[in-house]
């Protein structure tokens, strides 16, 4: 498998870039009850609001997330099927996409 590559952009709520929202990448494996991290890997926004992560994801990796370390007083929204939705923790990445390349683009809005 070759790597697992996400692209996108951090937006606020007027569809402005923000630059230097920190996006977090992470995976874990299961053993037991408890998660065992297998990678974590961070990144920042550039000045359109770009990131890019490219990361050889273990195998042993059972599930991926990304997050972002929001602004107070912000919420996060992902984009998906044309329309913005609150997250409420991290999104996870199917593990049927691992080793492929995904966009994943991100509203940041004022509470």
């Amino acid at each position: 498998m070759g790597p697992t590559i996400l692209t996108g952009r951090v937006v606020d709520e007027n569809d402005q870039p923000m630059a230097g929202i920190v996006i977090d990448f992470s995976g874990m494996r299961r053993s037991g009850f408890a998660p065992i991290p297998t990678f974590s890997e961070t990144t920042q926004t550039d000045e359109k609001g770009n990131y890019t992560f490219s990361k050889e994801i273990p195998q042993s990796t059972t599930r991926a997330s990304i997050s972002l370390q929001e602004p107070q007083d912000y919420q996060t929204y992902f984009f998906i099927d044309g329309n913005y939705h609150l997250l409420s923790t991290t999104f996870t990445l199917p593990r049927e996409d691992f080793g492929k390349t995904t966009t994943l683009h991100f509203q940041l809005r004022k509470c």
